[in-house]
């Protein structure tokens, strides 16, 4: 965070969000960039694929199912729609944690290189 600061970069941190606080970050990172800015997103947290989507996961998920995924995780697409938008260049970097133990029996997958 230092560094993108120090790099000139506006930054809006955030931690340890629900659903609607991930959205609602989301939504106001968005609004506050402007169509020739360099954005960048960056998420560090879990992740889970669904077919061809991967979804960040919210601290409040309650059940890490693939049925139900969709509606209870926040899609990546989200981001990387967004990220399209803008002319000056775009980055999105997704770390990833360990598991908590409540999620240890889920298929739980880091993100892998990008949708070509």
């Amino acid at each position: 965070v230092e560094r993108l600061r120090k790099a000139g970069y506006r930054v809006q941190k955030e931690q340890n969000l629900n659903k609607v606080g991930l959205e609602r970050a989301i939504s106001t990172f968005n609004a506050s960039a402007k169509p020739r800015d360099h954005v960048v997103y960056v998420y560090v947290g879990h992740t889970m694929h669904k077919g061809n989507d991967t979804y960040l996961m919210p601290v409040d998920l309650q059940s890490a199912r693939a049925e139900t995924i969709a509606q209870s995780a926040v899609n990546l697409n989200t981001i990387l729609d967004n990220a399209a938008k803008h002319s000056g260049a775009s980055a999105v970097f997704l770390g990833w944690t360990p598991p908590r133990k409540k999620l240890l029996g889920s298929r739980i997958y880091p993100f892998h290189g990008t949708a070509g």
